[in-house]
């Protein structure tokens, strides 16, 4: 009986040292332009804790606990590892290929290697980071964690509130914390200014790459901010989100109400009320009005800006080179971290096939049909729909945390649901919180 209690006191302090560990990660989990070693590009604090959750889950989870972590590892590795050797494999079997009209991840290593080129090891690291979060949050989420989750997003958009005002005042970028490259194009992150109505607007991006990247990272805590009631904090990551002057904010907004509407979740009277005041300021200030939705939404949707041009003109290149290649480059794709273009549903087409796009689709649409009709499981199946949609028409950055952060919280709601999820969890959960 005194080998069980202190088996049990063990495991209870495995967990709170758990707790302790993610609440302190949920912290820097959305920033992604700052970098522990300033030469190394991937060692932000999230991803750095991402590995070591390793060590820790080793030390303070019980053995149960990780039999089952390391059998979903290994169901995940074995799985990924089929994928890509059979499409590196294939190319090596078919030859070089012209891979020159695709937006290559690093052009330069064409030059040196086409099969088991260096870029599907170094993405294939990213993505380790990315399901090495879903997979302890999957698995050890707690609802004590959401003051957590929220504190994190809170200080990204404080530091976004700041640069805009340090923007109004002094005329210049107030950034003095990111220290990352992005694509090899600019150090620290992007620094846009849109000019609407002669008012030149600093667009936040905060601790993010840039403005599209800070709205994508803000999206899914801004639905789940709504659903836990949490009035305050949704109104400031609105206000966050309206500052970005971003495509992806609105792509992400409307779906969103879309998604309300479809689900009878919104009042009538508050969407007339919305549409009429809308209509009333356009009516009022339609050069002001249509001149914002030009340069956000009309410019980017045809090739009249640099941005819209780019981005159609890497999904065409991309889909006209599946389209063109043989058979089992478009079953397998050409193997992880080969492209990256500016929307995820032709990147994974491309680098992954059909089975690869597959099993994005198939990972984004079960929890979503699985989870229930509650609050926050209703708010987890919407942020999950903007996540998805969001990366496939306009983000491809799959190695933002917080979509995997969501992912996991939503997969452990979906097993808790089918009664998979094991109740020693749950029991340990009430022990810490008492």
């Amino acid at each position: 009986m005194k080998d069980i209690a202190v088996t049990y006191q063990r495991a209870v302090e495995g967990r709170r040292l758990i707790d302790i560990f993610f609440k302190c990660w949920a912290l820097v989990l959305p920033i992604t332009s700052v970098l522990i070693v300033p030469s190394i590009q991937g060692t932000t604090p999230a991803y750095m804790m991402a590995f070591l959750s390793i060590p820790l889950l080793l030390y303070a989870a019980t053995v149960k606990e990780i039999k089952q972590y390391l059998w979903v590892v290994l169901l995940i590795g074995t799985g990924y590892f089929t994928l890509n050797i059979t499409s590196q494999f294939i190319l090596s079997v078919i030859g070089d290929m012209d891979l020159s009209t695709l937006p290559l991840v690093d052009p330069l290593a064409f030059t040196k290697k086409f099969v088991l080129r260096p870029t599907l090891f170094t993405q294939s690291l990213y993505l380790c980071a990315c399901l090495l979060t879903f997979l302890f949050v999957y698995q050890w989420y707690s609802s004590t964690w959401d003051v957590y989750l929220f504190a994190g997003i809170l200080i990204l958009v404080a530091y976004g509130f700041y640069e805009t005002i340090y923007f109004w005042l002094t005329g210049t970028s107030g950034d003095f914390i990111s220290n990352r490259v992005f694509n090899e194009r600019y150090f620290g992150s992007s620094t846009h200014v849109m000019n609407i109505a002669g008012l030149s607007l600093l667009r936040m991006k905060s601790l993010t790459g840039e403005a599209s990247m800070f709205a994508f990272t803000v999206l899914p805590y801004w639905v789940f901010a709504i659903h836990k009631k949490r009035v305050l904090i949704a109104g400031l990551l609105t206000l966050a989100l309206i500052f970005t002057t971003s495509t992806t904010a609105i792509l992400g907004i409307v779906i969103y109400l879309v998604i309300l509407i479809f689900t009878g979740k919104i009042d009538w009277k508050y969407l007339v009320g919305a549409a009429g005041l809308g209509m009333t300021i356009t009516i009022i200030k339609f050069e002001t009005v249509f001149s914002i939705f030009n340069k956000m939404v009309l410019r980017k949707l045809s090739t009249a800006s640099i941005s819209g041009n780019v981005r159609i003109s890497n999904l065409m290149d991309s889909l006209t080179f599946w389209w063109e290649a043989p058979f089992p480059v478009k079953i397998f794709g050409l193997g992880f971290g080969y492209i990256r273009s500016t929307d995820f549903f032709s990147t994974i087409l491309v680098n992954n096939g059909i089975v690869g796009l597959s099993i994005f689709i198939i990972l984004f649409l079960y929890p979503i049909l699985i989870l229930g009709n509650t609050a926050k499981e209703f708010a987890l199946k919407s942020a999950l729909a903007i996540i998805f949609v969001t990366m496939m028409i306009a983000v491809t950055e799959y190695t933002y945390l917080p979509t995997w952060l969501f992912l996991g919280i939503a997969y452990h709601y979906s097993n808790k649901n089918n009664g998979r999820y094991p109740k020693e969890i749950y029991q340990l959960d009430r022990q810490i919180i008492d």
